[in-house]
């Protein structure tokens, strides 16, 4: 489980550095609960990618979130990612699900993969940002401005 953990954490490291212990255990616990389960896929022994997917029932309708998917460098373009989902599909429909939810950002290959498989748009979700000065970024000066000083 650790080297399934430390594969979804490094392969959403923008930096690419190695993920941190405190990453693996979150991603670990995350796993573990009892309503999750965790998927690996093997090229030749090596792990070549991790993900997992959590069941659950939700007004009446049996529902899976599939969620955590990287393919390690090496073995990606090879159809792992297409395979792990479709996986967790089949996985979902064993424990009687008949509504299934990925996310993505647009795309990438997530984004394409999940089509692939009859995924379609649900909804558009935003993300917004606020720049400010970095006077204000300092955490002193920002205490000292939200007490009047």
């Amino acid at each position: 489980m650790r080297a399934q953990a430390g594969l979804v954490s490094a392969g959403f490291r923008l930096d690419g550095a190695e993920p941190d212990a405190a990453d693996i255990t979150i991603l670990e616990r995350a796993i573990l609960h009892e309503r999750s389960t965790g998927f690996m896929a093997f090229v030749d022994g090596q792990l070549a990618g991790a993900c997992s997917m959590e069941i659950c029932t939700i007004d009446g309708v049996r529902a899976c979130s599939l969620w955590g998917t990287a393919v390690a460098t090496p073995y990606r373009k090879r159809g792992i990612q297409q395979a792990l989902i479709a996986r967790r599909l089949a996985h979902a429909i064993e424990h009687g699900c008949s509504l299934a939810i990925i996310e993505s950002k647009p795309g990438i290959p997530t984004e394409r993969n999940a089509a692939r498989l009859g995924f379609g748009l649900s909804y558009v979700r935003f993300m917004m940002s606020k720049a400010w000065p970095e006077s204000l970024a300092n955490t002193d000066e920002s205490a000292k401005q939200d007490e009047g000083h």
